[in-house]
C-alpha cells in the first residue's frame, strides 16, 4: 500500500511538472509570435529600393517588395490578396516622381507612409530630343518624346553615385520608427557604402573607361542617369513612353537619326531592350538597321542581379563587354 501511495505521488508530481513546463512553453511561443507580430514592417516599391532597404534593417526589419522580379511598374497592378498581405506594412520606400503611381491606392488603402528617396539627389528634367541636339550641338534631327511619369525623370536610382543619400534617407525613417535599433541601422550603412558600394563604383567605372565608346538607343527614357555615371551617349529612345508602341513616323525619324550619326562617323552600338517589356518591334528594327540589341535592365530582382550591385555589375559588363 504504501508502494503505491508513492507511485501514485511521484505521478502526480510528474504530470504537475510537465502540466508546468507546457504552459511555460506555451507562453513562450506566445510572446515570440507577439514580439514578431509587432516588429517593424516596411515595403519597398522594387527591387533595387528593397536590396537597399534590407541592406540598412538587417534582421530589424521585416521587408517586402512590393513589385514581383520581372514585372514591369509601367504594367503591374496589385490583387485584393496581395494588399491583405501588407496591412501590418508601416512604411513604404520609393522613388516617387511618378513611377511609383501604382502604389497610392494601397498606401491609402493600408495607411502607411510613402517615403521618397530622392533627398540629397539632383533629379533630372526629362530629356528630350531636342534637348540632345543642344547639348551635342549637331545636326541630327529627332522627334520629341511623350513621356509618362511627368516633367522629371525618376530613374534616378540607376546611377549609382545616388544610391548613398537615398541609404542615409533610409537610416534616418528606420531610425524614427525605431529608435531602439537605430545606431545597428547607422553602423550596417556605413558599411556597405565604404565596403561594398563604393568599390563597386570605382571598379566599374574602370570597366567603362576601358571599353568602347557606346552610342544608343535606349528602349525608353530610364537610362540617362545611368550614362552620366559611366559615359554613354544615349542618342534616343526607341519607345515614345515606356509599354507604348512607336508609330511609324516616329521609327521613320529614329531611322534617319541613326543614319544621319553613321554618315558623320558615329555609328550606334546598341538599341537596348528590357527584360521587364516587348522587346518585338524593337527585334524587327534592329534586324532593319543592322544595330545589335543589348539587354539591360532596370530593376533586377532576378538569377545573376540579386543585390543592387550585382544589378549594376550586370549590365556594365553587358555593355561594355568585360
Amino acid at each position: 500500500m504504501k508502494n503505491t501511495f508513492v507511485w501514485v505521488s511521484t505521478l502526480i508530481i510528474g504530470i504537475g511538472a510537465l502540466a508546468l513546463w507546457f504552459v511555460i512553453s506555451q507562453n513562450q511561443e506566445v510572446e515570440v509570435v507577439e514580439q514578431e507580430a509587432h516588429a517593424l514592417e516596411v515595403a519597398a516599391t522594387i527591387f533595387p529600393v528593397a536590396d537597399l532597404v534590407e541592406q540598412v534593417a538587417g534582421d530589424d526589419v521585416v521587408v517586402r517588395q512590393l513589385l514581383p522580379s520581372g514585372a514591369s511598374p509601367h504594367l503591374f497592378q496589385f490583387s485584393p490578396k496581395q494588399i491583405a498581405q501588407l496591412q501590418n506594412v508601416d512604411l513604404v520606400f520609393g522613388i516617387g516622381h511618378g513611377i511609383d503611381n501604382w502604389t497610392e491606392q494601397l498606401t491609402e488603402t493600408i495607411n502607411a507612409k510613402f517615403i521618397t528617396l530622392d533627398n540629397g539627389v539632383t533629379v533630372r528634367e526629362i530629356q528630350t530630343h531636342e534637348d540632345e541636339h543642344d547639348d551635342h550641338n549637331d545636326e541630327h534631327g529627332h522627334d520629341s518624346d511623350a513621356h509618362d511619369h511627368g516633367p522629371t525623370d525618376p530613374h534616378y536610382w540607376l546611377n549609382p553615385f545616388n544610391i548613398e543619400p537615398m541609404i542615409a534617407t533610409i537610416v534616418a525613417e528606420l531610425s524614427v520608427r525605431d529608435p531602439e535599433h537605430a545606431q545597428e541601422y547607422e553602423t550596417r550603412a556605413h558599411a556597405y557604402v565604404q565596403n561594398q558600394l563604393l568599390p563597386a563604383i570605382q571598379e566599374l567605372q574602370t570597366v567603362a573607361q576601358r571599353g568602347e565608346q557606346q552610342r544608343v538607343i535606349a528602349l525608353h527614357d530610364a537610362w540617362y542617369y545611368f550614362a552620366d555615371a559611366f559615359g554613354v551617349e544615349i542618342i534616343g529612345v526607341f519607345e515614345p513612353a515606356a509599354a507604348e508602341e512607336p508609330s511609324p513616323r516616329y521609327l521613320a525619324e529614329l531611322a534617319h537619326a541613326i543614319e544621319d550619326y553613321e554618315a558623320h562617323g558615329e555609328p550606334i552600338t546598341a538599341l537596348w531592350a528590357e527584360p521587364q517589356l516587348s522587346t518585338n518591334a524593337l527585334e524587327a528594327f534592329s534586324r532593319d538597321h543592322n544595330v545589335p540589341v543589348v539587354l539591360v535592365d532596370p530593376i533586377g530582382g532576378v538569377e545573376g542581379r540579386m543585390s543592387y550591385i550585382d544589378l549594376v555589375r550586370y549590365n556594365i559588363r553587358t555593355i561594355f563587354g568585360e
